[in-house]
């Protein structure tokens, strides 16, 4: 597809550089009596030194601006070979009055183009206690991660092949879910057993296996609750028919929902019929081992860890994601594909002996993912109040961050879950794992923390605390909203503490700013500036975030700087540049 300058511009395509595609882009063309059918592929040419390869090339050819606004039939246009700056050449059209056309492709290439959506929402106020666009716009990519049985959050290979938890990653996954159960509404629940359920519901009942072989089913009365426990035995082999419940009018639902104790060496399993007609079942079992599948992806296994027996086991799965998590490792489908159509689930079977209670199909499982990231960081803070990242990382110019450091981001977004996990439970863990979670702003970072000071002057929290500071934006305002949720929740000390670290790093922010705009887009971080080393220029996705973020800061703040300087960074989306003298 061929774009004109001028059209593009006003159709507001979102590249850096259409506003002088025409000054900068075509340095010369060279004419050729090319056939229109022909298509000449791009290549680089050696320029002579004497530059005498300008003298063969028409200068008339280069686009002028749009004299001509009618539109004009591919038929009028004839396929002409363009070189660009003496490097590139690629095929162009060129019509007799409207002037030369050159690919989009090309233009989104050379100027770092992108389908990044420029942001528009407007939020007219920020709360802590709600969703956040921002957290949900940008995780959304963080849900087809896997997140494990055993502890229900995704794991990451960033930087490890092994695999390894990464604070900001577990905390962006509870936020996103945390916003979407917000945006959804109330979860529609098929009961099936345990719990509220109740003999009148129209569900069939456990069907035990043909063979008498000890097995049994029954139930109980929870002694704290007050619910129905259903208690089950049976072999432990996966090989063994089980105990299995028989499931009716499952068309609506894609997820399940489950408490479980295994008192052996059990398993629970699902049985479901997707689109294709495949019948694939997923086995949750006591393993390590995170995911396996059988090569024709039918029959999918997820550890929920080996030592759980005797423990209650809380089961909330997408499954859908989990099918086609499954089907991707076994070869069934590659990895462009993004979801499996589900058309209904046709049973759960039991292995082993133990008690379960809360048997359900949900429409969705976003609040029990939400708490599975909010326990995490319960279940994984250290000593320090610290959320440790256990791989070493190195930006260019700093020495290498070894295994074991903190990131102010991931422990600002950590705060940001528990603040919302304690609103909305008043459960305590939650709000006293997020006051140490303050400890690392206190700590230079240089002595383990994520505290740096920038000319001796205006303190900033690093996402990366290297040496020498990196000064890195966006991760230095979410550490700072992280915080802010904190002190809306917090009391007394607490409270002040944190008031004390927001105040002190919103003060280096208006001050430090507008050292990130470049007039076309804006900086990733201040190490051009501290190491002396090239702009480390933030790519689109990151402009936009730097946006979106200044968006949440002005509806906190007021201050119009923030206003301003979001305005104008939107701007540049659309080549609206800062003005040059």
């Amino acid at each position: 597809m061929c774009v004109r300058f001028q059209a593009a511009l006003k159709m507001g395509l979102k590249t850096v550089g259409l506003t002088v595609l025409a000054a900068i882009l075509i340095y010369s063309i060279k004419v050729s009596s090319v056939s229109e059918s022909v298509l000449v592929r791009p290549f680089e040419v050696e320029s002579q030194e004497d530059g005498s390869f300008l003298d063969e090339l028409d200068f008339s050819l280069v686009y002028k601006g749009g004299q001509h606004r009618k539109r004009h039939s591919r038929e009028e246009a004839r396929e002409i070979p363009c070189l660009i700056n003496g490097q590139t050449l690629i095929s162009c059209r060129k019509f007799k009055r409207a002037g030369v056309f050159m690919p989009w492709d090309f233009i989104k290439d050379y100027f770092e183009g992108n389908d990044w959506p420029t942001p528009a929402v407007a939020i007219s106020f920020y709360d802590p206690t709600t969703y956040s666009s921002l957290h949900f716009i940008l995780v959304i990519s963080l849900l087809t991660r896997l997140p494990t049985a055993d502890e229900g959050v995704p794991l990451t290979t960033q930087w490890s092949e092994a695999g390894y938890h990464y604070p900001i990653q577990v905390a962006q996954y509870g936020l996103s879910h945390h916003a979407k159960s917000r945006l959804v509404g109330e979860t529609g629940r098929l009961v099936l057993a345990g719990g509220e359920q109740v003999k009148d519901e129209g569900q069939p009942a456990w069907v035990l296996p043909k063979k008498r072989d000890g097995s049994s089913i029954g139930h109980s009365q929870d002694p704290q609750t007050g619910g129905n426990l259903v208690e089950f035995e049976t072999s432990d082999s996966i090989a063994a028919p089980g105990i299995f419940l028989p499931i009716q009018g499952s068309k609506n639902f894609s997820c399940l929902s489950v408490d479980l104790k295994f008192r052996s060496n059990g398993s629970l399993s699902v049985l479901m019929l997707l689109a294709n007609k495949a019948r694939v079942r997923i086995h949750y079992i006591q393993s390590d081992t995170l995911i396996t599948a059988e090569r024709d992806g039918l029959n999918i296994y997820y550890g929920l860890g080996s030592q759980r027996q005797d423990q209650w086991i809380h089961l909330a799965r997408d499954l859908p994601l989990d099918v086609i998590k499954g089907l991707k490792l076994s070869g069934e489908v590659d990895n462009s594909q993004r979801k499996v159509t589900l058309i209904k689930i046709i049973e759960v079977r039991l292995r082993g002996a133990g008690v379960l209670d809360n048997l359900e199909l949900k429409t969705d499982v976003h609040r029990d993912q939400f708490f599975y990231s909010a326990d995490w960081f319960v279940k994984h803070q250290d000593e320090k109040g610290g959320w440790p990242i256990p791989c070493p990382r190195k930006l260019i110019g700093t020495a290498v961050l070894q295994p074991g450091w903190y990131s102010a981001m991931g422990q600002g977004q950590a705060l940001s879950v528990l603040a919302r996990a304690f609103f909305m439970t008043g459960h305590r863990p939650y709000l006293e794992a997020a006051a140490r979670g303050l400890q690392p702003f206190e700590v230079d970072s240089s002595q383990g923390g994520v505290k740096a000071v920038f000319f001796n002057r205006y303190v900033w929290y690093e996402e990366y605390p290297t040496q020498p500071s990196s000064f890195v934006l966006n991760g230095f305002i979410y550490s700072l909203l992280g915080v802010y949720d904190f002190k809306e929740v917090a009391q007394g000390s607490e409270k002040i503490l944190a008031e004390r670290i927001y105040q002190a790093g919103m003060a280096s922010l208006k001050a430090m700013l507008m050292m990130y705009d470049s007039g076309v887009g804006t900086f990733y971080d201040l190490r051009h500036i501290v190491i002396g080393i090239e702009p480390n220029r933030a790519r689109w996705d990151y402009h936009t975030t730097h946006i979106e973020l200044l968006m949440q800061l002005a509806n906190i703040d007021g201050d119009p700087l923030f206003t301003r300087t979001h305005k104008r960074w939107q701007r540049y989306m659309v080549g609206k540049w800062a003005r040059h003298n």
